[in-house]
Parts: structure tokens; C-alpha cells; sequence
């Protein structure tokens, strides 16, 4: 394999849960140390030691009469300007590639869902503090019934899994509905997944290259193969 043009140095993988990004994350690390290269995964999820501030606030704004979402995305738009500061900025200083395990798209996608907030407005709350745009971004879809399945099926051994569950990690707080039945959870994810194709399509209107990848029909291996393509690999 050869590179045809400057790898992105920051890559941000997003995707509604349940979607596949976090078996195709790693798969990228190990395609891109076998090319010479230096990548390092950054899981805001994980990095974030403070992250139950995030949900008070989405909580707050509900008891006000809200969906929450704007005041849950001023938040979080606050701590990601601080954890890319501690992390990200430094790791592309020292010549690493990041990349990223959510970010931007997942709160354009999931905190303009109930129309509290535009996108736009999320658009304007991150250039605002300054949040560096990826270079480039690669959203892992299916459909919401295929998400939900994968979610059901799974082992539910990770950390990061377990976070979710217990209600610290965002994506699952917001996509879950503790108690409904299958359908309610359907229409609620089916919303988000439709978000996430607009989320796409804004950012590639707003210059950020974006890939989407419909991870349900497609294997890790065809995934991986897109995936180095669009960042510039040639066989």
C-alpha cells in the first residue's frame, strides 16, 4: 500500500449505538501501524472524568419544562473544548493520528433530535469554544432494528458498555428508554439514525470530509477497505 495525499491527522468516528463504530476503530489502528504510521484512539466517553455534570444538565433543563438538550449540549460542548485541550491538541502536536471515538456529529445528531436545538446552533456552540474540526469523519449506519438487535446480542462486557448501562455514558442514556417496549425504543432510535444522515450531509455542506458506511451490509474487512481508501491509501 502507498499513501496519494496527506493522511487526515484527526478522524473522528461516530455513529448512532449499535452501529459497528467500535469494531472498526481498532481494526483502523492496527491497518494504520502496519503502514509506518503512529495512531492513538481517543474515547471522549472514557476521557471524560466528569461526565455525570453532562446528564445534571440535560436533567435540569427538563425540570424547567425542556427537552434538556440545549443545556445538556452547552455542557458538553464545554467539555469536549477541554478534553481535546488536555488530549487530542497535544497527541497531533506530537505527530500522532486521533482517532476519535465519537464527537461533533454525535451531538448533531442526538441533541437536535426533539427541535430544542438546530444544527446550526450545536454548528455555532462548538466554533464558538474554539473545537477543532475533524479532518475528517467516518459514521458507521444500519438500520435501527439491526442496532437494537446488536445491542440486545451483546455480551455487555466492556467498560464502556457498563457505563452506558449505568447511566454515566451519553449515547445510551439518550437512545434508551429504560422500561419501554421494543417499538417505543424503535421509533425513538429511528429518529436518531435520520439524524445522523443529515448530520452527514451538514458537515460535508460545511467542507468536513465525511464517509458513510452501512455497516449493515458490509463486513469489518469491506468496511476497513473503504475506510483506508478514503483516508488516501492506494494498493
Amino acid at each position: 500500500m502507498k499513501i496519494n495525499q496527506e493522511i487526515p491527522s484527526f478522524i473522528v468516528f461516530d455513529g448512532p449505538s449499535g452501529a459497528g463504530k467500535g469494531t472498526l476503530i481498532p481494526l483502523v489502528e492496527t491497518a494504520l501501524e502496519s503502514y509506518g504510521l503512529n495512531p492513538t484512539i481517543f474515547v471522549e466517553e472514557e476521557a471524560d472524568k466528569n461526565r455525570a455534570e453532562i446528564l445534571e444538565a440535560r436533567n435540569r433543563g427538563k425540570q424547567a419544562g425542556g427537552a434538556g438538550d440545549r443545556e445538556m449540549a452547552e455542557v458538553l460542548v464545554h467539555h469536549r473544548q477541554k478534553l481535546y485541550e488536555k488530549f487530542v491538541a497535544p497527541a497531533l502536536l506530537g505527530g500522532r493520528i486521533v482517532l476519535a471515538d465519537r464527537g461533533e456529529p454525535a451531538t448533531l445528531a442526538y441533541q437536535t433530535a426533539k427541535g430544542e436545538l438546530t444544527m446550526d446552533e450545536v454548528w455555532r456552540m462548538h466554533r464558538e469554544q474554539q473545537i477543532r474540526l475533524p479532518d475528517a469523519v467516518v459514521l458507521t449506519l444500519c438500520s435501527p432494528e439491526t442496532a437494537l438487535f446488536r445491542e440486545e446480542q451483546d455480551s455487555r462486557s466492556s467498560s464502556l458498555r457498563q457505563k452506558q448501562e449505568s447511566g454515566t455514558g451519553l449515547s445510551g442514556k439518550v437512545s434508551s428508554d429504560p422500561g419501554a417496549d421494543r417499538e417505543t425504543k424503535l421509533r425513538s432510535r429511528r429518529v436518531i439514525h435520520s439524524n445522523y444522515e443529515v448530520a452527514a450531509r451538514f458537515l460535508s455542506s460545511n467542507g468536513v470530509p465525511v464517509l458513510t458506511l452501512d455497516t449493515e451490509h458490509m463486513n469489518p474487512d469491506e468496511e476497513l477497505s473503504r475506510v483506508v481508501g478514503f483516508l488516501g491509501f492506494t494498493a
